[in-house]
């Protein structure tokens, strides 16, 4: 008989980050392989480079210097948008929204101005984003090569910065 202290085995497997993100890496090749054996990467969209049917807001992006001038809006976006996820979003969360905490070093215009300008810019880049998505396979490997590079950089050299990593494993996998 197990203590009530003590987890089970079982669910504190299922709660180790490690044993999710082997699971959601299965899944992820599970989901090309059934694409692929559909056929689903011959269509339109997992086209490369400028086309004529490529289009963003009704406005042809056929020409190199036209996707090159999306491909650095969507690398400068997805940058900022994944710093101020990073910095931002955890501030509001950690300091504004908890309930908790009693003081914060911003004054209440600076907080609702950069709450303000935070989702003002969220919404005005979704819209965007959303055209770019939906467009062609090469936007998309685009915006999530930044966005999992500037992630993996802020995780680095801001969070595990002053931590000691690997001290201690719960559970050996």
């Amino acid at each position: 008989m197990r203590r009530a202290s003590q987890p089970c085995f079982r669910s504190a497997r299922l709660g180790d980050p490690r044993v999710a993100a082997v699971f959601v890496a299965l899944w992820s090749v599970t989901l090309i392989v059934v694409m692929a054996s559909i056929g689903t990467f011959s269509t339109p969209f997992f086209h490369f480079g400028p086309a004529p049917a490529l289009k963003l807001f009704d406005y042809a992006i056929d020409s190199w210097t036209r996707w090159s001038a999306v491909a650095v809006y969507i690398v400068v976006n997805q940058a900022l948008q994944t710093y101020g996820l990073e910095t931002i979003s955890p501030w509001m969360l950690n300091q504004v929204e908890n309930r908790s905490v009693r003081e914060i070093t911003e004054t209440r215009a600076q907080t609702l101005n950069v709450v303000f300008v935070w989702y003002f810019w969220l919404w005005l880049s979704r819209i965007i984003s959303i055209q770019l998505l939906l467009s062609q396979i090469d936007f998309l490997l685009l915006i999530l090569l930044v966005d999992v590079g500037c992630t993996l950089l802020i995780t680095d050299r801001i969070y595990l910065k002053s931590k000691l990593t690997g001290v201690s494993n719960v559970i050996d996998l």
